[in-house]
């Protein structure tokens, strides 16, 4: 089958701390491109990538995280799909397995400029888990849990399959 667009949300002039893909299509398989664009970087406010399917801001997210070429570091019982927090904005790919009545399973890729080197290398990390919800995923969330705000041209999109 053919990947189809469920949902594309661009914040406009008013910053937020979360974008809502609103109701989706439930697909087998699903693939977020994710963009946040901080307020005035670098300015010492942070923003971040976290994730909530179906606003489930429940302990039910676990996952295995790996910054740059380190160790993998396990995150259990979160109440989001974590990410890096940065000051220069970020961008990130996340792929779902949405089987109905299974675990959720997810990998996620993440990039963003690092702030403490003078040429701003990209920092990498690399997300593998799974939320114990069950339940189809119909809405994703980024949620910004730093101190800063999405702003204009940050992005949110998805696209699913069967």
């Amino acid at each position: 089958m053919a990947w189809a667009k469920l949902s594309s949300v661009t914040v406009g002039a008013t910053p937020v701390d979360l974008i809502d893909s609103g109701v989706i299509t439930s697909t087998n398989f699903i693939q977020t491109l994710a963009c946040g664009v901080p307020s005035v970087p670098p300015s010492n406010t942070y923003i971040d990538l976290s994730i909530r399917l179906n606003n489930n801001a429940n302990p039910v997210y676990s996952v295995k995280r790996r910054n740059n070429t380190g160790e993998y570091q396990s995150l259990v019982n979160q109440s989001d799909i974590d990410s890096w927090g940065t000051e220069t904005g970020n961008l990130q790919v996340c792929y779902y397995a949405n089987i109905t009545g299974e675990e959720k399973l997810f990998m996620k890729w993440e990039l963003a400029p690092e702030t403490n080197n003078a040429n701003y290398k990209p920092h990498r990390v690399h997300i593998i888990g799974k939320s114990a919800d069950t339940t189809a995923i119909t809405s994703i969330r980024l949620v910004n849990t730093k101190s800063g705000d999405y702003i204009s041209g940050s992005n949110l999109s998805v696209i699913g399959t069967d």
